[in-house]
């Protein structure tokens, strides 16, 4: 039954290829989804691990108890309230700092870090949010009023843009900031609000968020986008570790309204939007199974309807019905595995040109269970058409033979 069955896919090849397509293109939705929040919820861990042993204070929102991404540009806090923030007990100051955080090309991925986001700091205090990062080329301190330190992505946005951001085109706002384009370079000159600045270097590839900045002097930032007595947050770094639930009481206690987060309540908040996503996500997931599973149906049943004087033959000469329903269960199971299969370069195709998603074993390693969902899927599918097969009569079906 089994070449009956391949070879009745063979003679409708259109049909049979259209169908693989369909399912295919559903997979890979399937897939990208998955991917998507997958690769944000990496990066985001790998973001808030630069706040080990910090705490980070902002201005406490009206929505408090959800989370609001990170950073949060509305936040803003006086600069004279972030001095005594900066002075309060247990600070390490050398490693602390007032920042300032202004986008300058939003994100294409909602609650994500801006694709490009100016950021005031301490001269001197970069470490207070680059923490580990490491510099590609140049030098990651800030050594006058007029230069800044580019993330990777900022640097090969600024080298597509002719390096002013007054360039900001629909393919930055759809395609993010990826570029064949050479990026700047230390040495070079970019334009932010009308200013010129020196690049002083450039980082290594890094989470969203740091390939993503244009680090510079807190007050010039504060000049640049006209905030000349307010910051956006202030990271404080503790003396030891022991003291970051310390401050971080101190700060909400002296402060009541400012909202100070340690990394395990930056990340448990996170987390809780991570949820609420996953499960809208899987929503959408689990109605593309759905549809899979309907598409398949249709075209099952539609085709064990063509067949029915077919069916009967093989019925009359004393096919079992277990052997009927085999043979329909392979065709359903080989239109399903052959769109998973599929589904792979699709998703790398999409997540590549619309998201510039990075492709690594992660994706490979999601592609797995497509091919699993793709089983069950078939067995669904064919289970009405194999109930159609099963039903049909020798004698009526060859009545007119």
């Amino acid at each position: 039954m089994l070449d009956v069955a391949f070879n009745n896919l063979r003679q409708r090849k259109l049909r049979t290829i259209l169908t693989i397509l369909g399912v295919s293109v559903a997979l890979q939705l399937y897939l990208t989804l998955n991917n998507l929040m997958a690769t944000f919820e990496l990066d985001m861990l790998r973001q808030y691990q630069a706040f080990a042993g910090k705490v980070y204070v902002e201005q406490t929102m009206p929505n408090s108890e959800g989370w609001q991404g990170f950073p949060n540009a509305a936040s803003s806090i006086e600069a004279i309230t972030a001095s005594q923030v900066l002075a309060l007990d247990d600070v390490d100051r050398a490693h602390s700092s007032a920042l300032v955080f202004v986008p300058l090309v939003p994100s294409t991925i909602p609650n994500n870090p801006p694709s490009v986001l100016a950021v005031g700091i301490e001269p001197g205090h970069e470490s207070a949010l680059l923490g580990s990062a490491g510099i590609e080329m140049g030098r990651a301190t800030l050594d006058s009023e007029n230069s800044v330190i580019l993330g990777h992505g900022a640097a090969a946005y600024f080298g597509r843009s002719g390096g002013s951001t007054a360039f900001i085109g629909m393919e930055d706002m759809l395609y993010g900031i990826e570029s064949e384009r050479e990026a700047v370079k230390p040495g070079d000159e970019i334009e932010v609000q009308g200013r010129k600045f020196s690049v002083a270097g450039v980082l290594a590839p890094a989470t969203q968020f740091v390939d993503g900045i244009v680090m510079m002097d807190l007050a010039t930032a504060q000049d640049v986008f006209n905030r000349p007595a307010a910051v956006s947050a202030v990271v404080l770094a503790t003396e030891s570790i022991e003291a970051v639930d310390r401050l971080a009481g101190d700060v909400e206690t002296q402060f009541g309204d400012l909202r100070a987060s340690s990394e395990a309540q930056l990340l448990s908040k996170a987390r809780q939007w991570v949820d609420v996503q996953n499960t809208f996500f899987g929503m959408i997931n689990n109605t593309v199974v759905a549809v899979v599973v309907v598409v398949v149906t249709i075209v099952m049943v539609v085709a064990v309807m063509e067949r029915r004087r077919e069916i009967g033959v093989l019925r009359a000469i004393g096919a079992q019905r277990w052997k009927i329903f085999a043979m329909v269960l392979t065709e359903s199971m080989t239109i399903c595995l052959l769109g998973a299969l599929t589904a792979l370069p699709l998703s790398i195709a999409y997540t590549g040109l619309l998201w510039r998603m990075p492709v690594d074993v992660t994706v490979i390693l999601a592609w797995l269970p497509i091919v699993a969902v793709a089983i069950p899927v078939g067995v669904l599918a064919s289970l009405l058409p194999a109930w159609q097969a099963l039903r049909v009569d020798p004698l009526d079906a060859l009545r007119y033979e």
